[in-house]
């Protein structure tokens, strides 16, 4: 949602709202009355691949088109992109075969690579080009009645005007 400028007059950094579309799929894959946990994980890694891909375009410079995260990771950490823990990408990863046979992916890893894809949008959001409004992605406490809940909140300021002399 940071990188997304569009709405609020400027423009969305490049395949930002792919990423975030990819996102509700994997979400729907997941919470559907018939889950389809490989799809949901699959959707997972193609949203991380745009987020990193938009990150490494706005750095000047030009992203494969592949789906080994941890080889396209490195390709944003070469142009100055914030590291992220290799967990996470690996929790992301997997093979473009998990579309066709869902039973590959046992619903815990689908819950694992959702979570985590969330967390390296957030974390990369930091790194993407946007419009010059001001956006924050913090880790946040959802306080539950009987429990907490992890999770991200977004802080958000349009761009100010121009100050006409």
């Amino acid at each position: 949602e940071a990188a997304l400028g569009a709405n609020r007059g400027g423009t969305d950094a490049p395949y930002i709202k792919e990423a975030m579309h990819d996102l509700l799929i994997s979400t729907d894959s997941l919470l559907t009355a018939r889950p389809n946990y490989g799809q949901s994980k699959w959707e997972s890694l193609q949203a991380v691949e745009k987020v990193v891909k938009s990150c490494i375009i706005g750095r000047g410079g030009t992203p494969k088109s592949i789906h080994k995260l941890a080889e396209l990771y490195a390709a944003a950490e070469a142009v100055g992109v914030s590291m992220i823990d290799p967990a996470l990408i690996d929790a992301v990863q997997c093979s473009p075969e998990v579309r066709y046979q869902s039973a590959l992916v046992p619903k815990l890893d689908a819950v694992k690579a959702h979570h985590a894809a969330l967390a390296i949008c957030g974390e990369l959001s930091r790194n993407i080009k946007r419009t010059t409004a001001r956006s924050e992605i913090d880790q946040y406490e959802f306080q539950l009645p009987d429990t907490s809940l992890p999770g991200l909140a977004l802080q958000y300021a349009p761009p100010t005007p121009p100050f006409i002399t």
